[in-house]
């Protein structure tokens, strides 16, 4: 009994990485927004929304993609500077490497400056 509970939630874990996988790194774009992973841009309402923070698109000081090396392994993530004491700087984790990165890293680039925002290019 405990080895079959045992097997499920390895293939429910496993299921969750996959759904993570395919479905994070998914874009959309409307005429009112952009929204991939835990980032939406909204073009009217020139908000920036980073998980359950929100600031205006002026806020956004900085962004860039990283890599960090823990060990042998590497994490990829795209950094977003914005003007909050309390919490300047969101670290936005990719699955799929460098290139997934620094793709994300431009299509926020490109939603803000629709948006009202900076332009960092």
């Amino acid at each position: 009994m405990g080895e079959v509970i045992f097997v499920l939630i390895i293939i429910g874990l496993i299921g969750f990485y996959l759904y993570r996988v395919f479905t994070e790194g998914r874009m959309e774009e409307t005429p009112e927004y952009f929204k991939q992973g835990k980032v939406t841009v909204e073009y009217k309402t020139q908000k920036i929304k980073i998980g359950k923070q929100a600031y205006d698109v002026s806020q956004v000081t900085g962004i860039s993609s990283n890599t960090k090396f823990n060990g042998r392994r590497e994490r990829n993530h795209v950094q977003i500077e914005v003007d909050d004491l309390r919490h300047p700087v969101h670290f936005i984790p990719i699955i799929g490497g460098k290139a997934r990165a620094d793709q994300l890293n431009q299509r926020i680039c490109v939603a803000l400056r629709k948006a009202g925002g900076p332009n960092f290019y």
